[in-house]
């Protein structure tokens, strides 16, 4: 590694130091939306990520964990709270069976 061989601080990695470094591929990269990245030669020159930006990028990708109990608690709480009247009405009704011949 030649621009981003120190951790230390912010520095700028290539594409392919950057994938080495967060273990994405270079095409995830390269076709990322909102990874900040720099072009100094021009449209068609080495790109460059900064080091900070690309782990700001990362970590804005966060995924939160979910209490599965409590959501399924608020789910059936909210079900039982909006029960629908053609239910209360079929409870209410007298049934009819049929006598065994």
């Amino acid at each position: 590694m030649k621009m981003g061989s120190s951790l230390e601080g912010d520095c700028f990695f290539s594409i392919k130091e950057a994938a080495e470094i967060s273990g994405l591929s270079k095409n995830t990269l390269l076709m990322a939306s909102g990874l900040p990245h720099y072009q100094p030669t021009g449209e068609r020159g080495k790109i460059l990520i900064k080091k900070s930006e690309l782990f700001n990028w990362i970590e804005r990708s966060r995924i939160q964990e979910v209490d599965l109990d409590m959501l399924c608690r608020k789910v059936l709480e909210s079900l039982r709270k909006k029960k629908s009247p053609a239910k209360k009405e079929q409870a209410s009704s007298p049934t009819i069976t049929r006598k065994a011949s």
